[in-house]
């Protein structure tokens, strides 16, 4: 995704798939790509939490897959 519109759509697309599963794990959004790291720090937390909320209230446990490095560096952790 490149922005909030297109990570709720990510997400719409993941709960299609996973839909009728009794899920063991969290879904997890993996944010750590070269071409996202361009919308900067404030887009990158809105699409982020955008997913999360989207998938949350589908009823799933929902995570962020990222390294610490890139955590810090490109998500606002509050």
């Amino acid at each position: 995704a490149e922005n909030t519109t297109e990570a709720e759509s990510e997400a719409d697309h993941v709960l299609r798939l996973i839909k009728g599963y009794n899920l063991a794990y969290p879904v997890y959004y993996d944010l750590e790509d070269k071409t996202v790291e361009s919308a900067g720090k404030s887009m990158i937390s809105q699409m982020a939490q955008t997913y999360c909320d989207k998938v949350s209230a589908a009823g799933y446990r929902v995570g962020i897959y990222a390294s610490r490095s890139w955590w810090t560096s490109y998500l606002n952790t509050s």
